[in-house]
Order: C-alpha cells, then structure tokens, then sequence
C-alpha cells in the first residue's frame, strides 16, 4: 500500500476536535498524541521500507513502542489468534497449570480491550470466557470450569466499570451459580422456561 493511500486512510478514520487537517499545532493533547505517534510509525514505515530494498536482514533488530497507543492497533490485528491461542488449551487440558496460563491470558486480554474500549473484541473475550463455565451442562463440570468462574468474576471485580454489555454474560453467570446453590440446598425452584 503506498504512503498517500496509507496517510489519506488514516486521516479519514481518525477525525477528532481538531478535525486531524495535520496542522503544525493541534489544539489539544489527543490530537497532539495521535500526531505523534502518525509521525512515529511513518518513520518507521520509510526506514523498514529502505532496509527492505537494501536487502538487510538484520533478524536481532527490534524497535521499542514509547507509548501505550501502539498497542491498540497490534492488539486490533491480533486478537482472533489470541483468542484461538487461549481457548484451544483451555477446552482440550485439564492440566491445572496449562488452566491458569490460559486464564490468566483471557484476564490480561480483557483489561486491553477494556481500557482501549473495543466493543467487538470485549464482547468475544467475555463470551467465551462465560461459555467455560460450563453452568449450563452441570454434568460435565470439572476443575477448569470452577476456575473460569472464578476468573469472570474476578474480571467483573477489576474491570466492572468499562464491561459495558459484557456485563449481559456475568449476570447470567452470577444467576446460574444462585440456580445452582438453591438446587443444592433443596429449595423447590420452578424449571427455567415453565411458568408457575
């Protein structure tokens, strides 16, 4: 993709308060960070592209991110396979270690997607974290399952104001753990679907 296209593009995508036209000073701190960080990755593009001609390969040369905005975009391009990379381990082991690795993952990965405020990626970490649970099969419950509740739980805990309709998948989590409990303790609870 040549530059211009790639600057137009970002220049549509990313309007704000100062209407992103690029000026020398924009009026206010995002703007001015967005800026900062264009100009960032166009030098970089510009010298990965020099490098690329030259026919370097310098396979030990890594570039740091100075600011935490890089990490939308790389988090934006690589969330399905984060998601696969944890849920497939999570569904075939039971290995408790391989089990809290994987949660661990789907914590850390929600408190991104949180903080960048990703709908679509807040909402496909949260679902398949609920869908562990397993509270809808009580039959095939194992160890794992009683952890990913723990971990849905904990995620409401530290990150309850930004889950917005996440929250959808906790509740019902929470109202399940209650259905379960009053089935315990003997409590006679009408069938879910039956009125009565």
């Amino acid at each position: 993709m040549p530059y211009t296209t790639l600057e137009g593009t970002y220049k549509k995508r990313h309007m704000s308060c100062c209407q992103m036209e690029w000026q020398t000073k924009p009026r206010c701190a995002t703007c001015f960070d967005q800026r900062q960080s264009f100009d960032f990755c166009q030098a970089l593009l510009r010298t990965m592209m020099r490098d690329q001609k030259k026919g370097s390969r310098d396979a030990d040369q890594f570039f740091s991110a100075s600011h935490f905005v890089h990490v939308r975009p790389m988090f934006e391009v690589t969330w399905i396979p984060f998601l696969a990379g944890l849920s497939g381990p999570l569904q075939e082991t039971d290995s408790l270690e391989v089990v809290e690795l994987c949660l661990d993952g789907f914590k850390n990965a929600i408190r991104v997607v949180c903080f960048f405020d990703m709908e679509l990626q807040r909402n496909a970490f949260v679902t398949t974290l609920a869908k562990f649970t397993f509270l809808n099969n009580l039959g095939e419950m194992k160890t794992k399952n009683m952890e990913a509740i723990k971990a849905l739980l904990d995620v409401a805990v530290t990150e309850g104001n930004n889950l917005k309709g996440s929250w959808h998948e906790v509740l019902t989590c929470v109202s399940q753990l209650e259905h379960m409990q009053l089935i315990s303790s003997g409590a006679d609870v009408p069938e879910s679907g039956k009125k009565g």
